[in-house]
């Protein structure tokens, strides 16, 4: 079975899942354009005003902390959720131990603090 058939049979059984709870779903029904990339999540939830991206793979959750921080960044507005097949939240702790992105947030924050002269601790 191919990357591609199991990624599709993974969505499938998220689709029968929420079906089954009486929450109706739209397949890919819209794009989100970025300066150099477009995202378009599994589902669309109408009643709930949500989308749903279905995850299965670490690699893919790795690459999906990138597309929602610039989903955040783009589109505050717009919820976006990654799920596993069962309809649970997926586990980024897991997936990536330290996304991308958090790593120049950290040095920032850093300079930002030296330059005030506090320390992280003065801030809890």
């Amino acid at each position: 079975m191919t990357a591609t058939a199991r990624g599709r049979q993974r969505q499938e059984t998220f689709r029968r899942l929420m079906r089954r709870r009486g929450i109706p779903l739209t397949r890919e029904c819209q794009t989100f354009r970025f300066t150099r990339a477009t995202y378009r999540p599994d589902f669309y939830s109408p009643t709930e005003n949500v989308f749903y991206q279905v995850l299965g793979t670490r690699e893919r959750a790795r690459q999906l902390t990138v597309t929602l921080d610039l989903m955040d960044r783009a589109y505050p507005r717009v919820t976006v959720k990654a799920v596993t097949p069962d309809g649970k939240p997926y586990p980024f702790r897991l997936a990536c131990r330290m996304p991308r992105w958090t790593v120049p947030f950290a040095r920032s924050l850093q300079v930002a603090l030296d330059r005030k002269g506090w320390r992280l601790r003065d801030l809890a």
